[in-house]
């Protein structure tokens, strides 16, 4: 017998997902639109060594998981990451994700070549990742945490959130 449960929750725009039992989200960490300070970063000129320490709204002290993937995607820096379990902020953080409170990403990076930008700003075309942050406000507008495609748990964006678990009695 197979037991289907489904719970409404208040939380838009913003998608968490449990696959194998671990905490994940994945999203672009950054695009090469122009951000809310006026720079770009180009994706195709970063590098960087994983895993990469994921963060709280890039408090160093705050460690809450690891960035375990990125990959080039167009012009965008598509990544997937684990927050760990039992850890205070980590927790809290999933607590936030989960509520709608924590929905986008930020880079954390080391300038390396930059071009400024007719507007004022610059566009770095050569850069080091250091950490990518979980946050509030993101810099790039264009760098949420989204949907997944997979997992037994799925917090859907599309205006009405859903959990759905199968469970054998």
């Amino acid at each position: 017998m197979i037991v289907e449960k489904r719970l409404t929750l208040a939380a838009s725009g913003v998608t968490k997902f449990i696959s194998s039992g671990k905490r994940k989200v994945r999203g672009y960490a950054s695009t090469a639109s122009v951000d809310r300070v006026g720079d770009v970063v180009l994706p195709r000129g970063g590098t960087w060594t994983l895993p990469l320490p994921l963060l709280l709204q890039h408090v160093h002290s705050d460690p809450i998981g690891l960035v375990r993937s990125i990959e080039v995607r167009g012009d965008g820096l598509w990544i997937e990451a684990e927050l760990v379990e039992g850890i205070g902020k980590a927790d809290e953080a999933w607590a936030m994700i989960e509520a709608g409170l924590l929905g986008a990403f930020s880079i954390g990076f080391q300038a390396l070549k930059s071009e400024p930008l007719p507007t004022g700003g610059l566009k770095f075309v050569s850069w080091s990742l250091y950490e990518i942050s979980v946050v509030t406000i993101p810099a790039q507008p264009e760098a949420r945490i989204q949907r997944s495609t997979d997992g037994a748990v799925k917090l859907i964006s599309a205006g009405i959130p859903l959990i759905s678990a199968r469970q054998k009695p």
